[in-house]
């Protein structure tokens, strides 16, 4: 897991990271000036997108570098809490993505 958190810190991953979080941010702004129903909903999905780049930032991103910063007996004693609670983090945040993705689409 180290080992793919350290390769995702590149300029390839980071601007498609970060570049589909702005891109969300545009949408939802043109979404509430739209004020129409169908913009509304791409605002919606924009905002759902966005909470689970939020959830990146503020939850597993800190997890993952305290894993990479534990002894390596440690990091491996702590694996199956981490995996777990990385698990459920991963699961809401690609949820909540996909969820705002359609939403985005379909407003349309």
């Amino acid at each position: 897991m180290n080992a793919v958190n350290r390769h995702a810190v590149r300029p390839p991953f980071l601007t498609i990271f970060f570049g589909t979080a702005a891109a969300s941010v545009a949408v939802g702004i043109n979404g509430v000036a739209d004020g129409d129903p169908k913009g509304l909903v791409r605002a919606l999905g924009a905002g759902l997108y966005l909470s689970g780049f939020l959830l990146t930032v503020a939850y597993s991103v800190p997890l993952n570098n305290r894993l990479a910063m534990a002894p390596l007996a440690e990091a491996a004693a702590s694996w199956p809490q981490w995996a777990r609670s990385w698990t459920r983090g991963n699961t809401v945040r690609a949820m909540a993505s996909m969820a705002g993705a359609a939403l985005m689409v379909g407003g349309r």
